[in-house]
């Protein structure tokens, strides 16, 4: 595979040592490859987060990364940048006197969406999340869409799994309530068609591989899957679920007696809108929400999902056509040499 240059990064990259807060360093731009209309004046580094000055003359996304002492990327924040001179944009990381490593700020250029991935891919086993494509976010109709934050859930022969770090949409399992699997419901048509085309252009698309999706029996009852499929764009099944994600913590009074934060799952604003139900209330969960997973339930008329608590919920799944649960999209993507 030939290589692809990264996302159109506004070569305004400012690294600085997060070793003491306070720290503040002026930024002096490459005078041959600066764009003129952006520029980060300084970056303050502080405790638990960093504070950006910056000038940029269209909407963008600054994006904030933190790597430890042996250069390995640990935490990526991305932020919406809008227009406008001399703004000052935060973002949370974990930083303060006692946090070693460095911290890289960019400029990206909104309407480009070329993959992050790519200039990472050589470590990218290393990596929490990445930028590919890009999907309505924020439900503001009205600018431009927001790159897509992925986190990266293995490596394996030269490929990434990837799934949305939030939740990107909202829609029902299969527009009908009838029997069904993964193979022939509505979502997945979906996903392989219109969230496909909106979501990458015909380069991004390239390096998105078509896989085998296994039609994988609920645990619980043993529902028969359907058949296997192959698919661009898919849903974890519940064994993938309780595999990928770390952390799992016994609660018997959650449904398979297990939360999960790293599988717990929060949604854009664009999904709220559309229909996505949070959690509320006073628990750590409140503003999460479910999202579905492609294994049927306890039969083919339901559908099991990732609970608010991240719970992976197979025995009380939701019937296929109920609208409130939301979609985290996954896919491998080829990594670049």
């Amino acid at each position: 595979m030939r290589s692809r240059r990264v996302i159109s990064i506004l070569t305004l990259a400012v690294v600085i040592a997060a070793c003491f807060a306070g720290n503040t360093m002026a930024y002096a731009a490459d005078s041959d490859t600066k764009p003129s209309g952006y520029e980060i004046a300084s970056v303050s580094v502080g405790t638990g987060n960093i504070a950006a000055t910056l000038t940029a003359e269209e909407d963008c996304t600054m994006i904030a990364v933190r790597y430890d002492e042996d250069g390995k990327m640990v935490e990526v924040k991305v932020i919406p940048v809008p227009r406008g001179k001399n703004q000052t944009i935060y973002a949370e990381l974990e930083t303060g006197p006692d946090v070693p490593g460095t911290i890289s700020v960019f400029l990206v250029d909104a309407a480009d969406s070329e993959p992050l991935i790519q200039k990472q891919s050589r470590r990218a086993d290393r990596i929490d999340t990445v930028l590919f494509g890009h999907y309505e976010q924020d439900n503001d109709l009205m600018n431009r869409k927001e790159p897509i934050e992925w986190r990266v859930l293995a490596v394996e022969d030269g490929k990434a799994l990837l799934i949305s770090e939030y939740a990107l949409d909202c829609q029902p399992y299969h527009r009908y309530q009838e029997d069904i699997t993964w193979a022939d419901c509505t979502l997945r048509s979906w996903l392989n068609n219109i969230f496909l085309n909106e979501a990458f252009t015909a380069q991004e698309q390239e390096l998105i591989s078509t896989v085998t999706v296994t039609a994988d029996i609920d645990p619980d009852f043993g529902t028969e899957a359907g058949s296997d499929t192959q698919d661009k764009v898919f849903l974890l099944s519940s064994k993938e679920a309780m595999k990928y994600f770390e952390g799992d913590v016994a609660d018997e009074g959650y449904y398979n007696g297990y939360y999960n934060k790293s599988r717990a799952c929060r949604p854009t604003a664009y999904a709220i809108a559309q229909g996505c139900i949070l959690g509320a209330g006073d628990d750590w969960w409140d503003g999460n929400c479910s999202w579905w997973l492609r294994t049927p339930g306890w039969n083919q008329s339901f559908a099991t999902s990732v609970f608010i608590s991240g719970a992976v919920v197979c025995s009380s799944p939701e019937r296929v056509s109920y609208a409130n649960d939301a979609i985290r999209p996954a896919l491998w993507v080829e990594l670049g040499s």
